[in-house]
This record gives structure tokens, C-alpha cells and sequence, in this order.
């Protein structure tokens, strides 16, 4: 018994071994951050399971579990979303069901730990297994296969395009050098001017019942330098291609982000999160600085474009401040609930609690609209949009929520999803989580396995 349980596990250690190091293929999908597991760390796992089962009467599966997701497989990953991810990973693996030979790591059936057998019985199924792996032996939707082929070859196309030459050329009297011209002007006609600060003090005093006015001063603040930025770099370039001025190292940089449709470097040390190339970029910006320009004429909107904020954080924690001061409650005693609006709903008043936001994608999943619940995606659809959510102020001890009907979805700025840690203990792409209902045949550990998430944008 003792060597047909140690077989089975044997197995599907190996097994997942292979399938956390597979899964790094399919980016973010598969982890927010890629790890170098090594065979070390199956070989000490080997070890302790042999241990575990010699030295005990049961098998002891949550030390099993624990030793080999949280410190030896574990101790590589330190993204939080991943350590969730890993440790729901090995509970298909180290688990009862894997000594029954009808149990199988995958629907489809085609993946599982062999019956006991000899060395030569185990070798023949792993050389019946197909070729190339399918997406369902990681967890992972079948539109896994496509993320993995766009990343593949768009590495190819940024390298190839690296390679181009970026010199004017002597015939055509300098093609570089008209096309800086007519994409400067372009831009810099399609971005407004910065935002007139001392206006918006004004007309949005700082006020205790009403911390959204906050939040727009240090919005139009982080814009208008980015703005500043963004306008002085195109005026330069334009100078300079024409002899005016010399062209700068900086400058450099900002032309040759121009011909390769891709951010200058020198922007981004003061804006935000973005993988757009640039020209999406350019647009993205004026969407966000109208979004704002209307907040600035119009007041304060009865729903919030989420996407639209340089520092969502500030902005999410300003509403949960406004029914804290308007109720008088210890704002650490409070969280959020979450409720997904229907798409045909027409939201122009503000809520009585809380607020609507909008502008969210789903990746890795879709949005049912008629269920209700988060649904597999569509065949070659990765991304879908989510109606408005109403973001709805609780307290702890009133919260309702049942966990084991719900997803805990983390919000991410890109769809990289991995960032920087800042001094303000905010991640550089990392927002919030929100609790989305899920269907009854479902669980959190189903869609934590398929890498679903929401992004406040795409890469296009």
C-alpha cells in the first residue's frame, strides 16, 4: 500500500513540477512573474514525501502540500497572486483522489498518474501523451494557446524592428525626418493643454464631507506634468529634425520612440502604466484628460471611468472616506462589496452609497450577463469588457458574503500584471481585488487556475 501511494504521489509531483514550469509559456496566464523552479526543489520534495510516508501511519497531505508549495517550490515565488495560484496548484496532486486510477488532472482524461505498474509501464504513457500540450493540463483555458503564440511573435516583431534602420535616407529628401515633423504635429495637435490648477482649487475646495475633490487636485497635478513632459519633448523634436535646436540625447530617445510606435523612455518616469504602442497611447491620454476636463465642467460624475486615474488607489480609498466621515465609522472597520450592474442599465444618478465604475476587462474569463457569474471565455476571444459594478461600503461584522460563491479577481492596470513595489506600499500595476459571483459548479481554485484577472486596459 505504502509503495503504491508513494507511486501515485510520485507521479504527480512530477507532474506538477512539469506544469509549473510549463506554464510560465503562456505569460501572465500562467504567472504574473517567471520562475526558474529547478530540479532541486522536486528532489528535496521526493525526499520529504518519502519521508512523510515512511515515518506515518496516514498520509499527512496538508504537510505534504505546505512543504512543497509554501517552502521548497514556494520559496522561489513572491508574487502574492502566484503563491495563491501555487498552492491551489498542488492540491491536484497531492491530494486522496490521486490513488484512485479513475482520478484524472484534466477533463478531457487524456492526463493522470498511471496505475501501478513497473518503470517500463509509466515511460510507455508518457510517450503516449501528445506532443504538444494542451492548455487543460495547466488549468488553463484553450485561448491559452493563442496568448502564447501573440507573445511569441510579437518578441520576433520587436526584435526584428529593433534591427531597422532608424538614419534618414538619402533618396525621398528624408523620410525619417518628415515623418517626425507630421507625427509631432499631430500629437501635440491632439493634446490639450494642461489643466488650469489654481481653477480647480478653487472650484473644488478641499472639504471633509467630500474627499473626491482631493483626489482631482492631485489628478490634474500628476497630468499636467506628464503633460508638460509629454508637449516639450514633441516641441524639441520638431526644432530639432528642422535644425533649430540640438538634438539631445533625450531627444533621441522621444524620435525613436516616434518611428517605432513605441513610448520614449523619458516619459515614463512620469506616467502612468501602459504597454500601448504609441499612437493608442496619444489617444488613451486625451481620453483620460477629457474624462477629467468634463469632471472639471460638468462636477463630480455619477460614475467613474477606473481606468482614467493616474493613482487609483487614492481614488478608491477617497470613496471608502466619504461614507466612513458621512456615517462616523473607523474606516479600517470597513471593506467593500461588489455588485456588476446589468449592461442595459442606465446609471445617471450617483448612488446612494458607494459608486458605479466603469472601463474594466476581464482576461482569462468573461463576464455572463444573463447569469450573473463569471463564464468560460469565448473560443479566440481573450479579453471581454465588464458592465459597471457598484462598489457598495460595508462593515466587517455585516458583511454577507458568502467566499465560497465568489472569485476573489485582482484588479491590474496592464495586462503584464507584475510591478514595482512603491514607498506608499502600492504596487506599480496591482489595484485592488473585487469579488465577482461564480457559477455552482465552479470554485475560486478553477479560475485562480486559469490566471483570470481584470485590467483597466489592453495592449492595443
Amino acid at each position: 500500500a505504502c509503495a503504491h501511494a508513494f507511486r501515485k504521489l510520485f507521479f504527480g509531483l512530477c507532474f506538477f513540477h512539469a506544469a509549473i514550469q510549463e506554464r510560465s509559456v503562456y505569460g501572465a496566464l500562467g504567472w504574473n512573474i517567471p520562475y526558474q523552479f529547478s530540479e532541486a526543489d522536486r528532489q528535496i520534495c521526493i525526499m520529504q514525501l518519502e519521508m512523510f510516508l515512511t515515518e506515518n501511519e496516514t498520509i499527512p497531505y496538508s504537510a505534504l502540500r505546505y512543504t512543497a508549495s509554501e517552502a521548497n517550490y514556494g520559496g522561489r515565488v513572491t508574487e502574492v497572486h502566484d503563491r495563491r495560484c501555487i498552492t491551489m496548484l498542488i492540491t491536484d496532486y497531492y491530494c486522496p483522489d490521486i490513488l484512485r486510477d479513475e482520478y484524472k488532472f484534466s477533463p478531457s482524461g487524456i492526463y493522470y498518474a498511471p496505475p501501478f505498474s513497473e518503470l517500463d509501464g509509466y515511460i510507455e504513457y508518457i510517450r503516449n501523451l501528445p506532443f504538444n500540450q494542451m492548455p487543460e493540463a495547466f488549468g488553463l483555458h484553450a485561448n491559452a494557446n493563442m496568448v502564447a503564440r501573440i507573445n511569441e511573435a510579437m518578441k520576433l516583431l520587436q526584435t526584428a524592428c529593433s534591427l531597422q534602420p532608424k538614419t534618414t535616407t538619402s533618396e525621398g529628401g528624408g523620410q525619417s525626418e518628415t515623418l517626425l515633423v507630421e507625427a509631432t504635429a499631430q500629437y501635440l495637435k491632439e493634446l490639450p493643454q494642461p489643466f488650469d490648477s489654481e481653477r480647480v482649487v478653487n472650484e473644488y475646495p478641499v472639504a471633509y464631507e467630500e474627499s473626491m475633490n482631493t483626489v482631482l487636485h492631485q489628478e490634474v497635478l500628476r497630468y499636467n506634468r506628464l503633460v508638460v513632459r509629454v508637449r516639450s519633448t514633441l516641441v524639441d523634436v520638431g526644432k530639432a529634425v528642422q535644425g533649430l535646436v540640438p538634438m539631445s540625447s533625450e531627444l533621441e530617445y522621444v524620435a525613436t520612440g516616434i518611428l517605432m510606435n513605441q513610448q520614449p523612455t523619458s516619459w515614463k518616469s512620469v506616467t502612468y502604466p501602459s504597454l500601448k504602442p504609441l499612437a493608442s497611447y496619444i489617444s488613451d491620454l486625451r481620453a483620460r484628460l477629457d474624462f477629467f476636463q468634463k469632471w472639471i465642467l460638468d462636477g463630480i460624475p455619477p460614475a467613474f471611468w477606473l481606468p482614467g486615474f493616474f493613482f487609483t488607489q487614492s481614488f478608491i480609498t477617497g470613496q471608502m472616506q466619504n461614507y466612513a466621515r458621512r456615517f462616523q465609522l473607523p474606516i479600517d472597520t470597513l471593506i467593500w462589496n461588489f455588485k456588476v450592474q446589468k449592461p442595459d442599465d442606465e446609471l445617471d444618478l450617483k448612488p446612494e452609497t458607494g459608486c458605479f465604475v466603469y472601463g474594466l476587462f476581464m482576461d482569462g474569463a468573461r463576464w455572463d450577463d444573463k447569469d450573473d457569474v463569471i463564464a468560460e471565455s469565448l473560443p479566440k476571444a481573450l479579453f471581454s469588457e465588464i458592465p459597471q459594478i457598484h462598489f457598495i461600503p460595508c462593515e466587517m461584522n455585516q458583511d454577507v458574503t458568502d467566499k465560497n460563491k465568489v472569485y476573489h479577481s485582482p484588479i491590474y492596470k496592464t495586462s503584464e500584471r507584475k510591478g514595482v513595489l512603491l514607498t506608499t506600499g502600492h504596487s506599480t500595476n496591482f489595484v485592488m481585488m473585487v469579488l465577482l459571483p461564480i457559477a455552482k459548479q465552479h470554485s475560486e481554485k478553477y479560475w485562480t487556475k486559469r490566471g483570470v484577472a481584470c485590467l483597466t486596459q489592453l495592449d492595443d
